[in-house]
Order: structure tokens, then C-alpha cells, then sequence
């Protein structure tokens, strides 16, 4: 989903620049053109590296390169109608762009990959509108939002309350368990001779259910994920001070709950919960 959404932001926010470019070429002086060549470029290069980093799962060359070639090409796009200079600020700034960005693509796939797209869509889509306006003070076009502006800022609006609601917790009732979940019933700890022992499964759908066990009693639990992408930074129980990566997979943690109440488990940008009675 991170992906997909990350291409239409790019997608629509480069059109829109260089429609822009183009109706304004012959207002804009040669020093707002590379800025916005300049500018451009780079933020481009940032979101699409990031997006092929991500979507080509840890090989940094393709991503590199296809980031390179299409970042480049934009600033070069963006700058010429300013003249050359322009133009070749525009191509060195989407060279840069597009290696830093691949580069955090592959850095994050491990950890929370959408949340980074989603952060990256959100500058992109912030540093593209204000090159607009640019554009139009330099054009001297009177101000005022469009239906393009709306569209942009409310997008942009829109994923920031999505980026809140899943890594700031603006909307942790969201994520909280309810009878309505569509996940499995609360699994129930096997109650082994002083000891519980439960078992979760995290996939890119999220956890497979809510974990029920006693507090005062040890509890070993064991979290498989079937990619690594699925829970990239690994298992973290804030509560109880667990912060442990996944080998091969796996993570088996052995803790006591001694309080009751409903614990959250964090893996990757996944959320479950313990529900120690």
C-alpha cells in the first residue's frame, strides 16, 4: 500500500511541476529556475529511490539507477526551459536525489517501510507546492487556492493523520481490540508446570490474535514472521522492557506479567496485544 500510494504522489506532484514550468517558462528568471530544477530533482529522486529501495527488497543497485535515470530526467526537464545551467543543476540534483534515496529504501526495509514512504510522500508533496507558489509570485499570478492546491494540501493533510495514527499513536483506539476485530479470538496460554507458553504469527496483515495469559506466572512467548519485511525492527514490549530483533524469523522472549491489563507488542509498524487477566 506504501508503494502504490508513494508512486501516485510522485507521479502527480512531478506532472504537476512541470506543467507549471512550462506555462510560466518565460516569467521566471534564471536564479527561481534552478531552485526549482534543483529542488525538485532532489525531492524527487529522495521519494522514487526510496519506493524502488523498498519494492526491489534490499538490492541497491536497480533501485540506484532507475532512481538516478528518473530524477535526472526530471531536473533536466524542469531546468531547461531557464537555460542550461539550469538544466544541469536539475540533472546533478536528481543524481544525488535518487542514490541518497535508494539508499534509505534499502536502509528501512527492515523496519517500517510504508511509515517512511508515507514521510517521504509528505515532504515531497510539501516542498512541490511551495515550488509552486514560487512560481507564481515570480509570474506574478494572483494568489488563491485551486482545485490542485486543495488536492495537494489535503493529500498531504490526509497522510500526515495516517502517519500519526499508526508510529505517534493520535488514534490508538484504532488499533485497540474489540469484539468487532476482524482478527482470530484471544489465544490462551498452553499453562505449563510454572510456566505459559503462547505462540503469535505476524504477517503482512498484522498479528494473528490477541495473546490471553495470567499475571505472576512466567510467560515465554514466541513471534514468527513469515518475511522480513512483515516485522522488520523486531518484537518490542515497551512495558516490560523487550526490545529484541527476529532471527530467522523468530524471537522467543521470556517475561512475568504481574499486573493485569492489556499490554500493546510492536513489530515493525504492526501493533498486537497481551491481555494479562
Amino acid at each position: 500500500m506504501g508503494v502504490a500510494l508513494g508512486g501516485m504522489v510522485l507521479g502527480v506532484g512531478c506532472i504537476r511541476l512541470l506543467i507549471f514550468v512550462r506555462r510560466y517558462r518565460f516569467c521566471l528568471s534564471k536564479h527561481t529556475g534552478m531552485m526549482v530544477a534543483m529542488a525538485g530533482a532532489t525531492m524527487a529522486g529522495l521519494l522514487s529511490g526510496t519506493i524502488l529501495g523498498i519494492l526491489f527488497g534490499g538490492n541497491l543497485f536497480l533501485p540506484t539507477e532507475w532512481a538516478m535515470l528518473f530524477s535526472l530526467l526530471l531536473g533536466y526537464w524542469l531546468g531547461k526551459p531557464s537555460g542550461l545551467l539550469a538544466a544541469v543543476d536539475g540533472i546533478v540534483a536528481g543524481i544525488m536525489g535518487g542514490m541518497m534515496g535508494a539508499m534509505l529504501g534499502v536502509m528501512v526495509l527492515r523496519e517500517a517501510p510504508d511509515l517512511t514512504i508515507v514521510l517521504m510522500a509528505v515532504l515531497f508533496l510539501c516542498v512541490t507546492q511551495l515550488l509552486v507558489q514560487l512560481i507564481r509570485e515570480e509570474a506574478e499570478v494572483l494568489p488563491g487556492l485551486g482545485v490542485g492546491d486543495w488536492v495537494m494540501w489535503g493529500g498531504t493533510l490526509l497522510m500526515v493523520a495516517a502517519l500519526g495514527w499508526q508510529q505517534v499513536g493520535l488514534f490508538i483506539l484504532a488499533d485497540a481490540p474489540s469484539h468487532h476485530s476482524h482478527h482470530p479470538k484471544a489465544v490462551q496460554a498452553e499453562q505449563l508446570t510454572g510456566m505459559q507458553v503462547a505462540q503469535a504469527l505476524v504477517d503482512e496483515s498484522g498479528w494473528s490474535g490477541m495473546i490471553q495469559a495470567k499475571a505472576g506466572i512466567p510467560l515465554r512467548l514466541q513471534v514468527v514472521s513469515k518475511s522480513e519485511a512483515d516485522c522488520g525492527q523486531g518484537l518490542q514490549i515497551d512495558e516490560f522492557q523487550i526490545s529484541t530483533p527476529l532471527a530467522d524469523g523468530k524471537a522467543t522472549v521470556q517475561f512475568t506479567p504481574i499486573h493485569p491489563g492489556t499490554y500493546p507488542m510492536r513489530c515493525g509498524g504492526k501493533v498486537g496485544w497481551l491481555l494479562v487477566e
